[in-house]
């Protein structure tokens, strides 16, 4: 298991590593449909505000399942097929977090990179995460780094954790 997410339903989705997904309620799995071999494993999985399903893999790109036929996002062209983390901001935008490119934002249809010109330090982000006050944090592999105002602050030197990998960020209660 390399994904587990819980929808607003008490449906609980499973994304594997051998390219599976699984939709599951009151103990009882199943393989789902719509999705049955990714061809590659499943890195996170994401429902928007618009009840679309986001299956992001490590190799396949960027799965988006909702009312019609399921619809791959292929990113090769410009920039990686491996898709580590998603988020959701409160504007509505998909965040991507990528093994190679940094970070992707897709954003009323259109894909925004974000790298180390941009301000975002390593190529390789492994966890996003939302802060109350609508900031983003990212795991990347050189740190942490927090986005707030269109700005990314590279925070890993302060806290010591400078070229050390951080692969989970989460806000605690007090912020």
């Amino acid at each position: 298991v390399r994904a587990i997410f819980e929808d607003d339903d008490g449906a609980l989705w499973i994304g594997t590593e051998d390219g599976r997904l699984f939709r599951g309620r009151d103990g009882q799995f199943a393989p789902y449909a719509g999705a049955q071999d990714l061809g590659a494993a499943v890195s996170a999985i994401l429902r928007d505000r618009d009840g679309n399903l986001w299956v992001a893999t490590t190799g396949a790109g960027l799965l988006r399942l909702g009312s019609g036929a399921p619809s791959w996002l292929d990113m090769r062209e410009r920039t990686s097929n491996d898709v580590r983390a998603l988020l959701e901001d409160p504007e509505g935008s998909l965040w991507l977090g990528t093994f190679g490119a940094g970070l992707e934002r897709l954003h009323s249809g259109k894909f925004i990179p974000y790298g180390p010109t941009e301000g975002l330090p390593g190529s390789l982000t492994w966890s996003v995460a939302a802060g109350r006050d609508g900031s983003l944090w990212f795991g990347t592999d050189a740190g942490l780094t927090h986005y707030s105002a269109g700005k990314f602050e590279y925070l890993a030197p302060r806290f010591g954790l400078k070229d050390i990998r951080v692969r989970a960020v989460m806000e605690d209660r007090s912020g």
